[in-house]
């Protein structure tokens, strides 16, 4: 969580919960079971401390001998972009965005090559470059996986990429476009326009690729209902490209 610790404690003060996780807590967590299973009593001032673990340690911790219909594996910290005015989720962690070593990442998708499990990478978005050099890993050693990740619209996403992406088993992709509207993507500092967002799934659509889930928000504080229709007319041109569809409120955080 990223809320203040007087909240927080309040929360405890009211038995709402009895301690809390602040910023990452993939070593914060297992640290506090093992607290619990011990009897001792949670040390919450570690709780609270920020402490980022090397990445290419957090290897999966799911055993390929046993039958999972879903397995995240986490790829990446933080955003490639990580500048959306809305966004919260970088703060979680230091700030900066890292990346697990390609060859540590494939080394643990070979172990579930050829089960019936979906693979979701753990990541704010996925760069082009990333997803070429995953995709071309996957087919090079002949993984055989169903996965995905999230994407932002991106033009280096171009219809041979998609094409690779499909090939190697990505079919589970969603990615959050949140608006077709270029005053609405200004607001929320997109890094990108309308116009992009169109290259985008045109070169999705040429390569038949087709997404998981499309998402898009609403109730920025000055669009009008002519800008929120710009994202209906969007959807009419590339529905059969989308998935399912998403609409998602704007939330003002602090």
């Amino acid at each position: 969580t990223l809320l203040e610790d007087d909240v927080l404690s309040g929360y405890v003060n009211n038995g709402f919960f009895d301690c809390y996780v602040k910023y990452s807590g993939e070593e914060k967590l297992k640290r506090m079971l093992d607290q619990l299973g011990t009897g001792r009593t949670v040390d919450q001032a570690a709780l609270k401390e920020k402490i980022y673990v090397d990445i290419d340690t957090q290897t999966v911790a799911f055993s390929p001998v046993f039958n999972h219909a879903s397995v995240p594996v986490l790829y990446s910290r933080g955003c490639y972009w990580g500048k959306c005015t809305y966004c919260t989720y970088i703060y979680l962690d230091s700030g900066k965005f890292t990346r697990k070593n390609p060859d540590v990442l494939l080394s643990e998708l070979e172990g579930f090559s050829g089960r019936p499990v979906r693979i979701s990478l753990i990541t704010e978005a996925l760069t082009p470059r990333d997803a070429r050099i995953i995709a071309t890993g996957i087919l090079d050693r002949k993984i055989k996986i169903t996965w995905g990740s999230f994407l932002r619209v991106d033009t280096g996403f171009d219809a041979p990429l998609f094409d690779l992406l499909k090939r190697s088993g990505c079919i589970f992709t969603a990615v959050g476009v949140e608006s077709a509207n270029d005053r609405v993507l200004q607001f929320f500092n997109k890094g990108y326009k309308a116009r992009d967002v169109y290259t985008f799934f045109e070169a999705a659509r040429k390569a038949d690729y087709r997404f998981f889930q499309t998402n898009f928000m609403y109730g920025a504080p000055m669009s009008n209902l002519t800008d929120e229709l710009d994202n209906i007319a969007f959807i009419s041109e590339f529905r059969k490209t989308m998935g399912n569809i998403a609409f998602f409120r704007l939330e003002i955080t602090k």
